[in-house]
């Protein structure tokens, strides 16, 4: 077992139970950030989390994470390379949905629908090899649903952070990491212990010691 599960079974036994779909979710975001990107996204609190999560990934979260030797060799060629080199680490590629305001609020302009602007920079950033993470406390937020279609209609893969029922996106999740609480609170900070031990399996496995 993962040190890291092993962690979160003594730490949090009431998580325990979902290391089955912490270890899907691990496995599918390793092959989205091998092959294509991963996206993430939620509102308000949620909203934050998937910045959050994203933090943890785009650099080192628990243990060093080395540059690739190609990478290295090119930036050799700079005469500031040996420096960027000594502050860079490597990352895993993740873009977090609803951050850009021009956007927003053209599309909001235009269509006067909050329900798919995030679906929107779905359609026109998803590739097939791509995953979306979208974290809901009810799992049933409209412009994530429709963000999740529209991830599914590019072929790519979702998973889904959800609370007590998972609601819609539970439901249409290839992977669903589903917090017992019931309260907006408590499943936020279910959510905050698992994406951090999910974050840590990616790392684990993408960047082995």
């Amino acid at each position: 077992m993962s040190k890291h599960l092993a962690m979160l079974k003594s730490r949090h036994p009431g998580l325990a139970h979902l290391d089955e779909p912490l270890l899907a979710a691990r496995d599918l975001l390793i092959l989205a950030s091998r092959r294509g990107k991963i996206l993430a996204a939620g509102n308000g609190g949620s909203c934050s989390d998937a910045l959050h999560f994203s933090g943890e990934l785009l650099k080192s979260f628990l243990a060093p994470r080395p540059l690739d030797a190609a990478f290295v060799g090119n930036m050799r060629g700079y005469p500031f390379g040996g420096d960027m080199c000594c502050l860079l680490e490597g990352g895993l590629p993740v873009v977090v949905l609803g951050q850009n305001p021009a956007l927003l609020s053209a599309y909001l302009n235009d269509r006067r629908d909050s329900r798919a602007f995030l679906a929107q920079e779905c359609a026109a950033l998803a590739r097939a090899d791509d995953a979306l993470v979208a974290f809901s406390t009810s799992g049933e937020a409209e412009n994530l649903v429709w963000a999740m279609a529209a991830m599914r209609a590019r072929g790519g893969r979702t998973v889904a952070f959800t609370g007590r029922g998972g609601g819609r996106m539970g439901a249409m999740a290839d992977v669903e990491i589903r917090s017992p609480a019931a309260e907006t609170a408590g499943v936020q900070e279910d959510h905050v212990i698992l994406y951090h031990c999910l974050a840590a399996l990616v790392e684990e496995s993408a960047f082995p010691p």
